[in-house]
């Protein structure tokens, strides 16, 4: 045995059962070095540690401290030994605060032979003020937050001066500053001649500050080799591709290809935005969904985390920077990114089977439809509860309206001179209009649905016009409204019907400048068994990339806010109910939408 070899495992056999976890395994530690040791899943590295902890025994093989062999480790005879270990798993007592584990197996006595306690908690406090940790040491451990129970294990490990420390995936159980101090305190170990056993998946941190690593595999070393002999792919490629055979070996690296290829190209599948970013923060992949959803090119731009973040209002992008720092799992909701466009964006740490950090994943979901659906429902619900309040008005106005038409018909009784005649005869002819109107107000603030019936499409047009003639006056805006004589009767849903026509005569008195135009046809095509109604306009137009577009929900050209693209699309399909079609052209400034309803039989 080497004079500076500290800790020598020779020909070791553990079994779980009849499963082995470590065959033949040999491995030593030299005074003042940090001996990394690497391997698949299951290659038998957490084995090691609890071996040497004194949580399992070997079968056979031969353990030696500083030459001296040993039979097997328990709890005590490893603190005997001056050893510090750090489990992969938490190992405290919950019940006990953050001292009372530190020192778990050696208190310190005061007088009497008592435990005292506030000469270890001044220990404590004056170790966490040297190191720059902060830790709540009156709570019972298993109410702390897990950060500051691996604080603790990692207190505990080293707070009596070991010699040999070993380490058990510790960098997949802080966050980056703690582990920067973490890193710290194994370089500050090692100058003071301590060893360190040093188990990890993370390439970039066993050649930060490792001097060997042994490689697993299936419970065997396989190699060791120091850090300045050996490149990172190297050992890559011997961590995960140690085959027995170059068969083997060409195998394995097909399937891991294939495998690897099919969970990408299920990734690019979905209609969701995914972006991997790896342990260094660079973009490992970007789906199809992603690139559209943030306009992000590929090709043409970097392909770091800061180059995404950059695309995102500076608040936001410093939080995600944030959590993404801190490995923490977070999700913004309705986040506007560009105009009329709203995100969900969700960000979590995602790690191996071993709890080994692999990097964040980003997603990003377009949710601009479902937003503009919510806030058009709530408005609907808006306008039905505003639409039932003005039927309430209507119906108490027009009773006494009806009194006053009433006296107005006395009033003409009595009077003979032509003058007061004329008068009151348009008294009479405007308060008949008011109720005509509060009649159409009220045929269209039923809450009930009405079912289909046989309606006069002339009336339906006069009925709403009534109703939306304000909005023509603020406007100036001439209505050119010649019906033809007689009815155009149609089968049809009143109420939808007034809203369809609504919903067209607005969009036209949007469309059109100051005293602009809108002419309204109705023509019947007896023969055909159809009635077509045409609504025109002088206003803008429609390009002809929009007007395959502006009967699909949420398409709109009106400023964000304005409108949420929905009132011709709900056109649509009131049309389509009624069995008709509805069209569009456009030609320069003049726009019509034509809509052909059947005729009753």
């Amino acid at each position: 045995m080497d004079i500076g070899t500290v800790l020598e495992l020779e020909d070791i056999c553990v079994k779980y059962g009849e499963t082995p976890a470590l065959s033949h395994f040999f491995l030593n530690l030299k005074k003042g070095e940090i001996h990394a040791v690497v391997g698949e899943h299951r290659a038998g590295k957490s084995s090691v540690v609890k071996l040497l902890g004194g949580l399992i025994r070997k079968q056979s093989g031969i353990i030696r401290i500083y030459g001296y062999p040993i039979d097997y480790f328990s709890p005590a005879s490893s603190i005997k030994n001056k050893m510090g270990i750090i489990y992969q798993d938490t190992n405290l007592i919950p019940s006990l605060n953050a001292v009372e584990n530190i020192f778990a197996g050696r208190f310190q006595l005061g007088l009497f032979r008592t435990i005292s306690l506030k000469k270890m908690t001044e220990q404590v406090e004056s170790f966490l003020k040297n190191w720059n940790f902060t830790i709540n040491l009156k709570t019972p451990v298993g109410r702390l937050p897990k950060a500051d129970q691996h604080k603790i294990e990692l207190i505990r490990a080293i707070f009596f001066n070991p010699d040999i420390l070993i380490f058990d995936e510790i960098s997949n159980k802080l966050n980056a500053d703690e582990i920067e101090i973490a890193y710290q305190l194994i370089l500050d170990l090692k100058q003071k001649g301590k060893s360190i056993l040093y188990i990890s998946n993370n390439m970039n941190e066993i050649f930060e500050f490792a001097d060997r690593v042994s490689i697993l595999k299936n419970g065997s070393v396989v190699s060791t080799q120091d850090i300045k002999a050996i490149d990172k792919v190297r050992l890559i490629d011997l961590t995960y591709s140690f085959a027995s055979t170059r068969e083997e070996l060409r195998k394995r690296n097909e399937e891991l290809y294939n495998y690897k290829k099919y969970n990408e190209d299920i990734i690019n599948s979905l209609p969701l935005g995914v972006i991997i970013f790896d342990i260094d923060k660079s973009i490992y992949l970007i789906n199809y969904s992603a690139t559209e959803i943030l306009s992000f090119d590929m090709e043409n731009k970097a392909r770091q985390l800061e180059d995404i973040l950059s695309l995102f209002p500076s608040e936001l992008s410093d939080a995600i920077q944030k959590q993404i720092t801190e490995r923490k799992t977070s999700t913004w909701e309705e986040i506007e990114y560009r105009k009329n466009q709203y995100l969900n964006i969700t960000i979590f740490p995602f790690k191996d089977e071993d709890y080994v950090f692999l990097g964040t994943i980003l997603l990003i979901q377009d949710i601009s439809r479902e937003y503009y659906l919510k806030n058009y429902l709530l408005q609907t619900e808006r306008i039905s509860s505003i639409a039932e309040l003005a039927a309430g008005v209507a119906h108490e106005v027009n009773n006494p309206l009806g009194i006053i038409l009433n006296y107005v018909e006395l009033l003409k009784l009595h009077q003979t001179d032509n003058y007061s005649l004329e008068k009151i005869n348009l008294i009479k002819d405007e308060l008949n209009r008011i109720k005509s109107i509060i009649g159409s107000l009220l045929s269209f603030s039923h809450l009930k649905e009405t079912p289909m019936t046989s309606l006069d499409i002339i009336a339906l047009i006069n009925e709403t016009l009534l109703l939306i003639n304000y909005q023509f006056k603020e406007k100036e805006i001439t209505v050119l409204w010649n019906p033809p004589p007689g009815k155009v009767n149609i089968i049809g849903n009143e109420n939808r019907l007034k809203q369809m026509i609504i919903n067209l005569i607005r969009n036209s008195v949007e469309a059109v400048q100051q005293k602009g135009r809108i002419t309204i046809s109705v023509k019947a095509f007896i023969n055909e068994g159809f009635a077509e109604l045409c609504f025109s306009d002088n206003g803008k137009g429609i390009t002809e990339t929009d007007i395959n577009s502006i009967f699909n929900p949420f398409f709109t050209t009106k400023t964000a806010g304005e409108n949420a693209g929905l009132g011709l699309s709900i056109c649509q399909h009131i049309v389509e109910a009624h069995q008709g079609i509805i069209s569009c052209r456009s030609s320069g400034n003049e726009t019509s939408f034509l809509v052909r309803l059947p005729l009753v039989k």
